[in-house]
């Protein structure tokens, strides 16, 4: 019952669609008179152009709708000719006003062309008669067939056995009517995407009616495959639009023994404009119940940019309902005003768990967020609102977590004392002042159990200021010393002390120079390498003194070490720390063919540094090392196909045993990487179409079989952390594969996979083969997780996807 009564309301909606389209274009065709059909086989051509060619209705008087209809303005003969013809022969019959054109006959008029063997045009009804080998052009737009008549003043005509190209289909049809701008009526007629002379696939059908560039309508359709019928419709519509376009979703039809009967993604697609479109859709299962979605996206560039999703499930067996709402927003109110929206609701948890999607599945935290950005020259200031709402909280756990509001103020970094001109600058014209600020009312809600769950609120205003100076002694040696001021405003201690103000001051000193290497070697193209050094030294000081209520204290005091440790921060003891780090770069200078187009390639990049404590005395008992642990990265880029990492952690007491390691390797190379590949000129315009395009959507073209194949290998080790009592943990390795390829011109294969060398197994795989069937494309992938797996196959025609033949399957056996 559940299925006759879908399919019932899918035809009826489906059929209230084609009727709104007839009656659209309804005015533009009733000036029209209807041809009487003729039932000989298109294939006994000469027979059935004899029985046109005597038919009263094919007359030139009987096409002369201006005579029967009222409403119709009288031919204007007043108006100059602006009719253009030429032709080997033209006779002119003033007694009859008609003009005969034979041979190579041309006739322009505005935005129509006429071509064809002869031509008779009667100069008083403005009708033509194109008797052998008739072409009509309209733009882009070509019409062939064997006999014609056009009315030159009504812009309108029909053609006898013809056949047209419209946007890679091509029709053609016993008869082919032009009965408004852009819109042909075509009488049992065919329609193919396919170029061969004999089509692999067509669609015939007794009434057509096209609207270029647009779609056709067909009543009723029948599919062929070579000349054996496979499908019949009582209506079908092609879409024959190049961009996106709106248009009914091809919905999927399956049975298991979970959901029984189901109907997924039956719905409509709507694309009104470049700047918005929206997917209406909904998922039928006999056992289960229904599910309805909305997916809504827009976009302007450079005003607003936003998307949402409704999702609202049906479940009769269990008798409930679920929903779940995400969506983002963003605009620029005005070029320095930005305005940001988030948010997602959820009713019930559990309808995440059962998305087949992987990501929506391991949500475990849902945000609404809002916030107002203003930017001037020198600052900025933001309001922000937050609520976020942790699924998965534990006993003891914050569940929710608000901030309403927080305010944030930054004022960037400048000089008040500027001079006019920076190379005559003096040292105080240097000094540089920056300052931000920001106030908070923070809310959580920790979930217990046993008892009722607790909400705890923190309100603050946090400010910090700096001076710094950046000075050049010796010419070579950058020198930088800045000093910091933080001050936090609290209305409750943890102490529940009300209104806790505090505030430290800091002070920082850096120092850093750069050395270079030059080095000539003649090795082919290579000009020259260039090794550079960069030393930093820095240190950076705590008195200890901070200001506590409206006076300043030592600190280091034990009983205050707990007491400021809040959401705005920590104590401020007495510290003093130095830095130290070490950046080395290796680059190459390589000849281009001529000299300013010499590219300068990024080799070797290393980076060290560590830290020493000055306050720190060694005491390996109470395991009290003043030396940090060395940092080191290395970054080896020898070229476009190769480049790894290596990243490690050592400590500088004992034998500078290693602490910690993490390798990279990644090797990638492709088509259009190599030399001596150069770019296609379609493929540069595209590019440079889709670069100054204004709209935000693009359609999701098929499997492109001329894109240069790939290759990428990325390998990856990380040793394991040293443990408290002397061990470490397990090492980890990882490989990743991923590549395509065009086996032929026709077939192309893709893959990648996920392996652990660790576990000693294949962790996910994922593997596409794609057919090139001329017209129709085949398109098969296969996916592994684990013991999970699932396939997919298709055969579709390629400009119109959704006439396709499909099947899916699982683990689960669902399809």
């Amino acid at each position: 019952m559940l299925k006759t009564a879908f399919i019932f309301c899918f035809l009826l909606f489906y059929t209230c669609f084609l009727h709104t389209e007839e009656n659209k274009n309804k005015q533009d065709d009733k000036n029209t008179k209807e041809e009487k059909s003729d039932s000989a086989n298109t294939s006994k051509k000469e027979e059935g152009i004899k029985d046109y060619t005597k038919d009263d209705d094919f007359l030139e008087e009987n096409f002369d709708e201006t005579k029967k209809d009222s409403t119709s303005s009288e031919p204007d003969t007043t108006k100059p000719d602006n009719l253009l013809y030429k032709a080997d022969s033209i006779t002119y019959l003033r007694d009859k006003d008609e003009i005969i054109m034979v041979g190579n006959v041309e006739l322009i008029y505005q935005t129509t062309r006429i071509t064809g063997g002869k031509v008779n045009f009667n100069t008083k009804t403005r009708i033509l008669v194109v008797t052998e080998n008739p072409v009509l052009y309209e733009g882009t737009d070509k019409v062939e067939g064997y006999k014609m008549v056009y009315n030159m003043n009504l812009r309108k005509g029909r053609i006898y056995f013809a056949s047209t190209t419209q946007d890679q289909g091509y029709f053609s049809g016993e008869r082919i009517r032009k009965v408004a701008d852009k819109v042909l009526n075509v009488d049992n007629g065919t329609y193919t995407t396919c170029d061969k002379e004999e089509p692999d696939f067509f669609f015939k059908a007794k009434r057509m009616r096209v609207f270029v560039n647009d779609k056709v309508i067909t009543k009723p359709a029948t599919m062929y495959i070579r000349d054996t019928p496979v499908f019949w419709s009582p209506f079908w519509v092609f879409f024959i639009k190049k961009d996106r376009h709106s248009g009914f979703l091809t919905p999927r039809f399956g049975e298991n023994d979970t959901d029984g009967f189901f109907v997924e993604n039956a719905g409509y697609y709507f694309a009104p404009s470049d700047y918005w479109d929206a997917t209406l859709a909904t998922d039928i299962t006999e056992y289960v119940g229904y599910m309805g979605k909305l997916d809504l996206r827009y976009k302007k560039r450079y005003l607003l940019d936003g998307s949402a999703y409704f999702q609202y499930n049906v479940d009769t067996e269990e008798q409930r309902r679920r929903w779940y709402f995400t969506g983002n927003h963003q605009q620029n109110i005005t070029p320095s005003v930005q305005a940001k929206i988030q948010a997602q609701f959820l009713s019930d948890r559990t309808l995440l768990q059962q998305s087949d999607d992987f990501d929506t599945r391991m949500i475990e935290q849902l945000t609404t967020s809002g916030q107002i950005n203003k930017i001037w020259e020198k600052a900025s200031l933001n309001l922000y609102l937050m609520d976020q709402r942790y699924l998965d909280a534990m006993d003891g756990e914050v569940a929710i977590d608000e901030e309403l509001p927080r305010v944030q103020y930054n004022l960037n970094s400048f000089a008040p004392f500027a001079p006019d001109d920076p190379k005559e600058s003096k040292w105080y014209q240097l000094v540089y002042v920056s300052y931000y600020s920001y106030f908070l009312n923070k809310r959580q809600q920790t979930n217990y159990e046993e008892r009722d769950n607790v909400w705890d609120s923190q309100t603050g205003l946090v400010q910090n200021a700096s001076l710094s100076t950046p000075q050049k002694i010796l010419k070579y040696m950058n020198f930088s010393p800045s000093l910091n001021y933080n001050e936090i405003w609290e209305d409750e201690d943890s102490l529940s002390k009300h209104f806790v103000r505090r505030g430290y001051f800091s002070t920082g000193l850096s120092a850093n120079t750069s050395l270079y290497g030059l080095f000539y070697p003649k090795w082919g193209h290579l000009r020259a390498f260039r090794h550079t050094i960069t030393p930093t030294v820095s240190h950076s000081y705590s008195p200890g003194w901070y200001l506590k209520g409206w006076d300043f204290v030592k600190g280091d005091i034990e009983e205050d070490m707990g007491l400021y440790q809040t959401t705005f921060g920590g104590h401020q003891s007495v510290s003093s720390m130095l830095s130290f780090s070490l950046s080395q770069m290796l680059d190459a200078k390589w000849f281009m063919g001529q000299e300013k187009d010499d590219k300068i390639l990024n080799l070797l990049a290393i980076n060290s540094s560590t830290t020493y404590d000055l306050l720190k005395e060694r005491d390996e008992a109470n395991d009290i090392r003043p030396w940090g642990d060395l940092s080191n990265s290395f970054q080896l880029m020898p070229n476009f196909f190769l480049t790894s990492g290596i990243n490690t952690l050592h400590s500088l007491y004992g034998r500078m045993p290693l602490v910690q390691l993490r390798t990279d390797l990644t090797f990638q190379i492709s088509e259009d990487m190599l030399p001596g590949y150069e770019e296609k000129e379609e493929d540069k315009e595209k590019k440079t179409k889709e670069e100054e395009d204004e709209r935000s959507f693009k359609d999701k073209s098929n499997f492109d079989l001329d894109r240069p194949w790939n290759f990428r290998a990325s390998f990856y080790y990380v040793r394991g952390m040293e443990q408290g009592n002397g061990s470490r943990s397990e090492d980890i390795y990882d490989l990743h594969v991923s590549g395509e390829l065009s086996v032929t011109p026709k077939w192309r294969v893709s893959y990648s996979a996920y392996y652990s060398i660790t576990e000693g197994q294949l962790v996910s795989q994922d593997y596409n083969i794609i057919r090139d069937l001329h017209c129709w494309e085949m398109i098969f992938t296969r996916s592994v997780i684990g013991d999970k797996w699932t396939y997919y196959i298709r055969f579709n025609i390629k400009h119109h996807p959704d006439v396709k033949i499909e099947k899916r399957g699982s683990d689960e056996m669902r399809f």
